[in-house]
């Protein structure tokens, strides 16, 4: 019997264990998939500071956002953090974040999908149905998992 342990790739845009709702919930699932695979946990270089200070897979990559968007970024989180997280609007307003991580996941490890480096490319977060993933393009010959998913 083969005990070849799986190699995920494990896409995780919101993963922070500091953080509630889907980022904390991002950062579980990650934690508990890495015990069980060989895991390469991709996600925002904003998750950096908090994943360093609790367990976490040994393979992160972190992408890290362009100044424009990082600033865009700060901008609605102020916006929808007044007390507590809006999640609904943070989502919403977001999106153009998620669609630069989403380009920058795609170009950065396209070629290894396409190679069968993984043996699963698994995508996390966002947990939301609308949001597109382009690396499945790169997924001809290499399973495709998306989720959990809400709504």
């Amino acid at each position: 019997m083969n005990h070849k342990r799986l190699k995920i790739l494990l896409i995780v845009e919101q993963c922070n264990p500091d953080w509630a709702s889907v980022p904390l919930v991002g950062y579980k699932f990650s934690q508990g998939i890495s015990q069980l695979v060989d895991v390469t946990l991709v996600t925002h270089g904003r998750n950096r500071e908090a994943l360093e200070k609790h367990p976490a897979p040994k393979n992160v990559v972190y992408l890290n956002e362009s100044k424009l968007t990082q600033k865009y970024h700060k901008i609605v989180s102020n916006i929808t953090n007044r007390n507590r997280i809006n999640w609904p609007l943070y989502h919403a307003l977001t999106y153009p974040v998620y669609m630069e991580f989403d380009q920058n996941v795609y170009h950065k490890f396209k070629e290894n999908v396409l190679r069968g480096d993984y043996d699963i490319v698994h995508v996390l977060t966002p947990m939301t149905p609308r949001y597109p993933v382009k690396l499945i393009q790169a997924c001809k010959h290499t399973p495709f998992l998306l989720g959990p998913v809400n709504g």
